[in-house]
């Protein structure tokens, strides 16, 4: 039902406007349709102090789903279980399904893993204001947000797979792993390099702060009063 209440948008819509550009050829090869124009999400500008500090904190966000693989993050944080001065942190809505409770249970037993349940954007980013890495698991995704947050606080991401129009690879702010294994060298390189995760992160801010400010609003808001 979802997915014809979608088609049914896409073909009345007097206009569509895509995310990235990837997305443009992908609406076209499903729905027959192509955006009219591209405009990139936009978040404000934080206005919390950034505080970056000991340890070093590694964090995952997302609702507890199969496709978003919460069980990479905990293999993840097994296997630099025996790194000093690290922190891994879980955000999100857990499952209530036999799948999401065993993923809870798995982390019940984790002691380098500090799992946070669901919480408000206010206090994700406050969490991330003090994070040094952010970490994505999912199998696809259209745009994260949590990208975004995570930039504008000086967090570079490292992305197992998802990284819309090569963005995180063009700009060098974070890693678009690709495999566990390389995910794996690629945390371990920024744990062990303050000064590479210092500029990625840096940088990172600077290109978010450019592509995804509240100015993009305007831009909408014109399309619509053109219209």
């Amino acid at each position: 039902i979802d997915k014809k209440f979608l088609a049914f948008g896409i073909k009345k819509a007097d206009y569509i406007i895509g995310q990235a550009e990837y997305q443009y050829d992908l609406i076209y090869r499903n729905y027959g349709r192509r955006c009219d124009f591209i405009i990139p999400n936009f978040h404000p500008i934080p206005q919390e102090k950034i505080e970056k500090y000991m340890p070093v904190k590694i964090v995952w966000i997302a609702n507890f789903k199969e496709l978003k693989q919460p069980e990479v993050f905990i293999k993840l944080a097994d296997d630099f279980r025996n790194f000093n001065n690290l922190k891994f942190i879980m955000i999100g809505r857990p499952d209530a399904s036999r799948w999401g409770k065993r993923i809870i249970a798995e982390l019940n037993k984790r002691e380098n893993i500090d799992y946070m349940g669901e919480l408000s954007l206010n206090k994700v980013n406050d969490i991330l204001r003090i994070s040094h890495i952010f970490v994505n698991t999912s199998r696809y995704e259209g745009f994260p947000n949590t990208f975004i947050q995570a930039w504008m606080r000086i967090v570079p991401v490292v992305s197992l797979n998802v990284d819309p129009d090569d963005i995180i690879k063009k700009n060098s702010i974070g890693f678009h792993s690709k495999n566990f294994e390389q995910m794996e060298k690629d945390i371990a390189l920024l744990i062990s390099n303050k000064k590479l995760r210092e500029e990625m992160g840096k940088r990172a801010q600077k290109y978010s702060f450019e592509k995804f400010s509240m100015k993009n609003i305007k831009r909408i808001v014109e399309i619509i009063q053109a219209k």
